[in-house]
């Protein structure tokens, strides 16, 4: 095979290679994360969330009073998930937590998948500043 073949086989292959890339990322779902309302209503229902990654993360920044189980750990620490309540999944840019929802969904678990943690919905406290404000 001489060299100017060899490099067009190249060529072909890193375009069907590319191309591939480009149906497999246009024909992808998004993916099903719970919407904002939803989380404010199951957090009312008094859910439990679940921080999926690793306890490193978990301690910096995430939602207070979340329990963490990295995903890894899901399926060996089922027993700390409880059953009678709503229990809400989330993790840093939301791949593993679409992984633990369907790990808990397949058992029978009320579960949400709120995606990201940073898509939970923080209370808004410029209310509560402007009538301290206003009202002494």
């Amino acid at each position: 095979m001489t060299p100017a073949v060899r490099r067009a086989y190249e060529w072909l292959f890193l375009a069907h290679l590319f191309g591939a890339t480009v149906v497999y990322f246009s024909t992808r779902p998004e993916p099903s994360w719970a919407s904002a309302e939803t989380m404010v209503h199951v957090a009312r229902r008094g859910a439990v969330f679940i921080d999926i990654r690793s306890p490193m993360l978990h301690s910096g920044l995430g939602i207070p009073n979340s329990i963490n189980i990295p995903t890894a750990e899901l399926a060996s620490r089922i027993a700390e998930v409880p059953h009678g309540q709503p229990v809400v999944v989330f993790g840093g840019i939301g791949n593993d937590s679409t992984q633990a929802y369907e790990f808990l969904h397949a058992r029978g678990y009320d579960v949400y998948d709120l995606g990201p943690y940073t898509r939970m919905p923080r209370p808004n406290h410029h209310h509560a500043e402007h009538a301290a404000r206003t009202h002494p």
